[in-house]
């Protein structure tokens, strides 16, 4: 199956990575916004007690920005942590050494 965006493989290749070194995730690919599978969603942050989007959009105001307005009103009493949005094209230069901020 081909992943619907260039942050679901930057996504797997992070976790991979973390798995290295002895650190755990998970991956939900969420696809689309509506419908949004909260139901999955809500069961990984209940999990982890953690969020971080990573998506091809713009910081503001794009589907990252939706998927944590939406985990905030919904599940926000099981997040340990503030949720985090990253942006792929960022976080693949980051993979390459050369990008300096989110």
């Amino acid at each position: 199956r081909r992943p619907a965006c260039a942050a679901v493989p930057l996504a797997l290749q992070a976790g991979r990575q973390f798995a290295e070194r002895g650190i755990e995730l998970e991956i939900v690919d969420l696809r689309t916004l509506k419908p949004l599978d909260m139901e999955t969603l809500g069961a990984s942050i209940r999990k982890t007690g953690r969020l971080v989007v990573v998506s091809e959009g713009s910081r503001a105001g794009g589907f990252a920005s939706e998927v944590v307005a939406r985990v905030v009103d919904e599940v926000y009493d099981s997040l340990r942590a503030a949720p985090v949005r990253v942006r792929a094209a960022v976080a693949a230069r980051a993979a390459g050494g050369s990008a300096r901020s989110r």
